[in-house]
């Protein structure tokens, strides 16, 4: 849901303040956590909402026993295509405490300890993925980042990024010859697709992909990706590397933690691995849904021996990246975790959204009045933008689209698409990846909506009934 920026009436990126302080919710204030200091820690994240870091952030919360109170500040160098450093360059500044930095960029600030998790055909699926940051590498790879003066605290898990045909397909070498790239920057990403005689062109986040001939995404952007409506296809069985995000810490804002709070971080980091795993395959299987049902698209597989040769082209990469004995130890480790490779398949995704004229028993246009008590009441998660999402709503669903106003922001209107599945509503926002899940109930002219996921966002949208306006 677009919401406007996070109005926090404290503006440093570390605060320790009791609840009643600087910008505490009602539900802060309860048990042990009413009674000691809460230390409020800013995350700069560039993507909208809780996107990779909800269950680290609700970890961290509980695991301290309220003593952490991580906000998300989202949107963050939105419009830059080098986001990624420069929130690492804020972290360093103390302009946040936290930052989330993707694996992939850090070799750019001369950080190589991430390589091996984002090299080529490394990691292949979300199992192995998942072993990996469960293994002693992920402790190795984030003490990497010390050397900025930042203290690595986390990597989560991100979906796998696979090969998309925009004016080409992409199903063998020949086919990445002379190919502009489009990538988000990263120096092992620019690094394979020159390997396979391409030129790797970096692109910012939700721009268009204006004279790229392929570029590497996963389905849960590409699904949402405006810049994208044009891609032709999808290699299915040629996932490149993760999208694993990382979150660091600034030096001064760790020394300043207690002991307890410093493990209440790292306990969360492991704790959400598991969580985020299985969300990101819960929105995988939404975002295939909908590019299966997209005309145009497709899901390609390309042949053993074509894949194979585009693996061994790529081998250069690995060859220069082995040079340094531990990554190489770490290339090993990875390799011996490997599990089953993550092919997509259209037959594995649920039924597309609807397109046209289509009804659903939730059409029509919807009102309701969001008061403040109200929202608070209904639990918000971590990292929504509370202060923000209240008030009254309008919602409007019809063939397939939906648009959500909030009174008090009438600039910002909320666009995307839904389908109606048994029990369930998804919808699927133009403007941000992933996708809202909310269990639904229709009586007369009263709707109710109730969490689908632990992960749902936003709040607002299920504090209390929307009444049909007729």
């Amino acid at each position: 849901m677009t919401r406007p920026p996070l109005r926090l009436a404290c503006a440093t990126a570390l605060l320790a303040a009791v609840t009643a302080g600087c910008g505490g919710s009602p539900g802060d204030k309860s048990g042990a956590a009413a009674r000691e200091k809460v230390t409020v820690l800013e995350l700069a994240n560039h993507d909208n909402g809780v996107r990779d870091v909800g269950a680290f952030v609700a970890a961290a919360r509980r695991l301290s026993h309220g003593t952490l109170d991580i906000r998300v500040r989202s949107r963050v160098h939105e419009q830059d295509i080098g986001y990624e450093r420069a929130i690492a360059d804020d972290v360093r500044a103390g302009r946040y405490a936290l930052g989330k930095v993707g694996a992939r960029a850090w070799d750019l600030a001369g950080v190589d300890s991430f390589a091996p998790l984002v090299a080529p055909f490394a990691v292949t699926s979300l199992k192995q993925q998942e072993r990996v940051l469960r293994s002693p590498l992920a402790h190795d790879m984030l003490a990497g980042v010390e050397r900025l003066g930042l203290h690595g605290v986390a990597i989560l898990p991100g979906e796998l990024r696979y090969p998309v045909g925009v004016s080409r397909d992409a199903l063998a070498p020949a086919d990445f010859r002379g190919a502009v790239v489009g990538i988000r920057p990263s120096g092992v990403a620019d690094a394979t697709f020159r390997a396979l005689g391409g030129r790797a062109r970096p692109v910012i986040a939700g721009g268009a992909y204006t004279d790229v001939d392929i570029a590497e995404q996963d389905v849960e952007t590409l699904a949402g990706a405006s810049g994208l409506a044009d891609a032709r296809s999808v290699t299915a069985n040629l996932p490149l590397w993760p999208r694993a995000q990382t979150i660091v810490i600034g030096k001064a804002a760790y020394d300043r933690l207690t002991d307890e709070q410093r493990n209440a971080l790292a306990r969360a980091a492991v704790e959400a691995i598991g969580p985020s795993t299985r969300s990101i395959a819960a929105s995988n299987a939404d975002a295939l849904a909908v590019l299966c049902g997209r005309n145009g698209l497709r899901l390609l597989v390309a042949t053993p021996k074509s894949a194979q040769a585009i693996r061994r082209a790529a081998g250069p990469v690995l060859a220069r990246l082995r040079r340094d004995a531990a990554t190489a130890d770490a290339l090993d480790a990875i390799g011996s975790m490997r599990a089953n490779m993550d092919t997509l398949r259209c037959g594995d995704a649920p039924a597309p959204a609807p397109t046209g004229a289509v009804t659903t028993p939730v059409d029509g246009t919807w009102k309701a009045g969001v008061t403040r008590k109200a929202y608070f009441a209904a639990d918000p998660l971590d990292g929504e933008d509370n202060e923000g999402n209240w008030g009254p709503h309008t919602m409007t669903l019809g063939d397939g689209r939906f648009t959500i106003q909030n009174a008090r922001f009438p600039a910002h209107l909320a666009r995307g698409s839904y389908t109606v599945r048994a029990g369930l509503l998804l919808l699927r926002p133009d403007d941000e990846p992933g996708t809202w899940r909310y269990r639904w109930s229709r009586y007369r002219g009263t709707l109710r909506l109730r969490r689908g996921a632990s992960t749902d966002m936003p709040t607002a949208l299920r504090a209390v009934p929307w009444t049909e306006v007729r």
